[in-house]
């Protein structure tokens, strides 16, 4: 399902539900099949999301710390698993990061703070998320 932004003073965004269920969250509105984000609300919703990417950021360094998710050894791996594995290899492991996914949505609220006194962003999607 896809969840459409528009803004009185920038363009529009469109993005999956999940990601819109996330950014919303984030900035603690309802995932509502329609909603608003007021001119007073703007900028505390972008330092929120910023706050939230800042918090991704800090886990994903701790996970790197860590170290890469435990795989089995080579000798435990049986010969018959060495075919699937090269399958698996060869799709890279590229995650979509919050600020990736967020990036949109800040500036949208952030250009659109600076806005008149009308200025708002809402959003809509089919049914609620």
């Amino acid at each position: 399902m896809l969840v459409r932004f528009t803004s009185s003073q920038t363009g529009e965004i469109i993005m999956f539900a999940n990601t819109a269920r996330i950014l919303l969250s984030a900035i603690g509105k309802p995932c509502s099949a329609e909603g608003a984000v007021t001119r007073d609300e703007m900028l505390p919703a972008a330092a929120n999301l910023r706050r939230a990417i800042e918090a991704e950021m800090v886990r994903m360094e701790a996970v790197a710390k860590e170290g890469s998710i435990d795989k089995p050894a080579k000798d435990e791996v049986e010969d018959s698993d060495v075919e699937a594995d090269k399958s698996e290899s060869e799709i890279p492991d590229q995650v979509v990061s919050l600020a990736q996914q967020a990036w949109p949505l800040i500036d949208m609220l952030e250009r659109s703070a600076l806005g008149d006194e009308k200025a708002n962003i809402v959003w809509s999607a089919p049914v609620d998320f």
